[in-house]
């Protein structure tokens, strides 16, 4: 299972990369389904170097979507800003003329 989550985590920084957000949430639900039922591991001590690269990989890749992400969010808040601040500008000058 660990392996797979790595491979949909992975998916999903593929996905932030190219901004297909609502594509991005349909797989972090899948990994969150997967997460929930691999953990806890049932033998955590079984090849735990393995298990620890497994979710360092794991932890990088969701740090590297989450950094793309708040990027995106930031960019659209910006430019949600300058439309609003256009919107007023015209209502300003459409009342001026009334």
């Amino acid at each position: 299972n660990l392996s797979r989550i790595i491979e949909i985590s992975s998916s999903m920084l593929d996905t932030a990369r190219v901004g297909e957000w609502e594509q991005l949430e349909q797989l972090e639900q899948q990994k969150r389904e997967l997460v929930e039922i691999t953990f806890p591991l049932d033998d955590p001590a079984k090849d735990a170097a393995v298990t620890i690269g497994y979710i360092k990989k794991i932890a990088d890749l969701d740090r590297e979507t989450m950094q793309l992400a708040a990027k995106s969010r930031k960019e659209l808040s910006d430019l949600l800003s300058k439309i609003t601040a256009g919107r007023q500008a015209v209502t300003a000058y459409q009342n001026i003329g009334e």
